[in-house]
């Protein structure tokens, strides 16, 4: 990428987690931008039809977040959400994207190592479908049909987000604290 022209190269590590490049050479510094060891700051999730890029909580119900994404140390995003039935009662919670508490007996969970689907075994409807990695168009893709606290649903398909009758779709949410805010 870079000449040689009798450079040596030394890096260091900032305080941001940024790797700074410097050549030396006779009688100069300079610094070269190099990116390649950096966990990527920046992400990008697909939830309902629209994209949420750096907003960690994704939707929030009174100011209460019910989908946060965040980096972990690993360097994957992670997702964090409950799902609940009409009764508002939590049916399955997803925690660093691992999915805890379904009844087996009322729900069918299909998956490989980058996508996992959460189905109601009586009616056959996809409650909860994420996607990463490989097998997603985002770092993450993610569809979810649930309630909110006060009892309506909230469908977040792969076309688009149905909330209180109000359809969403192709909408770029970005660096926001809260993508959107219900109630």
């Amino acid at each position: 990428m870079y000449p040689n022209y009798g450079y040596s190269l030394a890096s260091y590590l900032t305080s941001d987690n940024e790797v700074v490049t410097i050549a030396y050479g006779s009688n100069s510094r300079t610094t070269i931008p190099c990116a390649m060891w950096l966990k990527e700051k920046q992400f990008t999730i697909r939830l309902g039809g629209n994209t949420f890029i750096d907003t960690p909580t994704i939707i929030a119900y009174q100011n209460r977040p019910l989908i946060n994404v965040f980096r972990q140390e690993d360097g994957y995003l992670a997702v964090d959400l409950d799902i609940h039935d009409s009764t508002g009662q939590r049916i399955a919670s997803v925690r660093k994207n691992n999915l805890y508490g379904q009844d087996k007996d009322l729900y069918e969970v299909k998956g490989t190592a980058d996508s996992f689907t959460l189905t109601d075994k009586d009616s056959g409807i996809t409650i909860l479908d994420i996607r990463k990695r490989l097998e997603a168009e985002a770092e993450i893709d993610i569809s979810l049909r649930t309630y909110l606290p006060n009892g309506e649903l909230l469908d977040l398909g792969p076309k688009g987000s149905n909330i209180r009758s109000n359809l969403f779709s192709g909408n770029i949410f970005k660096a926001c604290k809260i993508g959107m805010n219900i109630g």
